[in-house]
């Protein structure tokens, strides 16, 4: 999704709107959409949209799947729709669309987005929609992304539909930190950290002290010291634009567990160890769904 600032929620909304209930963790979301989101061509407002959508049959079999960089999201995400013959959506191709939409550039959009509220809040809004309506051709679709939960809690909540298997994959700081060093800086480097990062680290950047220092010779792990800041960056301002946009409870936040059906710890897993466990879930949830192979 975009790049966050507190300065997005300089201007609350009020959460006396019609058809907003004040003493709901939600009502300031729902106060966004009511103050960003047009109504359609037939006069509906958001909410109303979202009531309407509700009420009608999904299209197919929704499955949300959460968590930070380099948990294995993408690879479960692939491996999921393969096997239930769906296919998958990342959360940050509605900011692209967007983008492409208004002719500009993603990075563009980032900058705008910083100053009007509506770019973000209309990208939600259009994945609560998504949500709501699944494949239009019936088969399974699989969304990756941080901000997806968030908003299947909400239409659970407000609208009783939601998606059919939440799902978090997380790992521990250090592996994400070996994840992120063996994708860029390649299996030397890698060899080099086992051995020298600590067995817990507080933060990526954390890791930045114990790798080589040597540069010119590696231009991944030159990148390794910008990746590590902006991913614990953009989390930090992630939190402070939900927080902004939408109120400070522990109900918007997508890292809270509570909000999932399993969670699952990928740090000591191989990709089919997180397949099966995600898979035993499924079944457990949709113990009709159709699959069409294993791994």
């Amino acid at each position: 999704m975009s790049a966050a600032s507190t300065s997005a929620g300089s201007a609350s909304p009020s959460v006396a709107a019609a058809g907003v209930d004040a003493s709901s963790p939600y009502s300031q979301l729902e106060a966004r959409f009511l103050q960003y989101v047009p109504r359609s061509a037939d006069g509906l407002d958001a909410l109303a949209q979202l009531r309407a959508m509700a009420s009608s049959p999904p299209g197919g079999l929704v499955l949300l799947l959460g968590g930070d960089q380099c948990t294995g999201k993408s690879t479960l995400s692939n491996n999921l729709a393969r096997t239930l013959q769906g296919n998958t959506f990342s959360a940050g191709q509605l900011f692209r669309q967007k983008a492409k939409d208004m002719g500009i550039t993603s990075a563009e959009l980032s900058r705008r987005a910083l100053k009007d509220p509506a770019i973000d809040v209309g990208i939600e809004f259009s994945l609560c929609q998504l949500i709501l309506r699944g494949n239009a051709d019936g088969h399974p679709l699989v969304i990756e992304g941080r901000q997806p939960v968030v908003m299947e809690n909400f239409l659970r909540a407000r609208f009783g539909r939601g998606a059919a298997v939440r799902l978090r994959l997380t790992c521990s700081v250090r592996e994400q930190a070996m994840r992120f060093i063996e994708r860029e800086a390649g299996p030397e480097v890698l060899a080099f950290a086992q051995k020298a990062l600590p067995a817990s680290l507080p933060s990526l950047r954390a890791a930045l002290p114990f790798l080589p220092a040597e540069h010119k010779s590696n231009p991944g792990l030159a990148r390794l010291s910008v990746m590590f800041a902006d991913n614990d960056q953009r989390d930090e301002d992630d939190r402070a634009r939900y927080v902004a946009l939408y109120g400070d409870h522990k109900i918007l936040d997508y890292r809270n567990p509570a909000l999932y059906d399993a969670v699952i710890d990928t740090t000591h897993n191989q990709s089919k160890d997180t397949f099966r466990q995600s898979m035993e879930v499924v079944h457990r949830l949709c113990p009709k769904v159709h699959t069409q192979s294993k791994l």
